[in-house]
């Protein structure tokens, strides 16, 4: 198969992330799989798997903005932040919706926030969960991360349940541990689902058992393509915000031999002034005008003009 482009699979709980990665891989028989950010076991939904050539995307895909839905246990505060760990401490919960209300309310905006200790953060060369599981004592390091759309969705008893996006960085379950502080009275994370990351959905999903029943099949690419259905896009159509640029004959076998040729630094004139202008780097698709496929990605930088940053190798 000559597959290239990115699969988004809804992940149940109970399974990592990398199980998802091998599912894929025995289903497509292919070994070039790989992700745009991980779940951790316990939560679920959207997981953008990159296929091939995609797996040269995967810094422009993990980097996007994240939504989730996410329940909170109020009263309980465990070692990991979610229903997965040891509980440290209790405490009685007697608040009303408008306490309730008032707390996710504030917890929106850049917060400095404590990572996680469980969490793949390194500090000093070393993953903080492996101090963790040690049972290492050290200070988690506070980061600003950055909350916005919090929405309560249902508050009963000692539970409440709330949408909410992230920018990269973000933990959900530092979040959730948050309004806990607010509250006075400790949180965890009960559940976690990602509905959103960059410009993909969960409803455009294909779930862990469809890929499990095409194991041992033999599809060529029209059929896997119609097995999928939605939940799988080429090459072509993964950044359709870019800015894109179609070129062919000289300026493309320029660009595949490393040259950006007059001409298209020429076409481009604009999204490099818009870079030095505004002292930002402009991500540019380059598209074939033979074949349709795409040929690279350019990046405009106010400091450099025109870069190539990926050449993509045809099928």
């Amino acid at each position: 198969m000559s597959l290239n482009g990115v699969l988004l699979v809804d992940k149940p709980a109970g399974i990592t992330s990398h199980d998802v990665v091998s599912i894929v891989r025995k289903a497509f028989n292919i070994k070039s799989v790989g992700h745009a950010g991980t779940l951790d076991p316990f939560a679920t939904g959207l997981l953008i798997l990159l296929i091939g050539e995609a797996t040269k995307i995967s810094d422009y895909l993990r980097d996007g903005d994240k939504s989730y839905i996410t329940e909170v246990k109020l009263g309980v505060q465990t070692d990991t932040l979610d229903n997965t760990g040891q509980v440290v401490s209790e405490s009685l919960v007697d608040l009303s919706f408008e306490q309730i209300k008032s707390a996710v309310d504030r917890a929106q905006g850049a917060l400095e926030l404590n990572v996680p200790r469980f969490s793949a953060v390194k500090v000093q060369g070393q993953k903080l969960y492996n101090k963790a599981r040690q049972n290492e004592v050290f200070e988690t390091p506070k980061r600003v991360m950055h909350f916005y759309n919090v929405q309560l969705l249902e508050a009963a008893e000692s539970t409440l349940k709330v949408s909410l996006s992230c920018k990269k960085g973000g933990y959900i379950r530092a979040w959730g541990s948050y309004i806990g502080e607010l509250l006075k009275c400790g949180g965890h994370l009960t559940t976690l689902r990602r509905t959103e990351s960059s410009h993909f959905k969960i409803e455009n999903s294909t779930s862990v058992e469809a890929l499990k029943a095409m194991c041992g099949e033999s599809l060529d690419d029209k059929a896997l393509y119609l097995r999928l259905k939605g939940s799988f896009m080429t090459l072509e159509n993964c950044l359709n915000a870019w800015p894109t640029v179609t070129i062919k004959g000289k300026n493309e076998t320029l660009l595949l031999n490393g040259q950006v040729s007059h001409d298209l630094n020429r076409r481009l004139i604009v999204e490099q002034k818009k870079a030095i202008a505004e002292g930002i780097t402009i991500g540019v698709r380059v598209l074939s005008g033979e074949t349709g496929r795409l040929l690279c990605l350019l990046e405009a930088r106010p400091d450099s003009g025109l870069k190539i940053r990926r050449v993509f190798k045809p099928k």
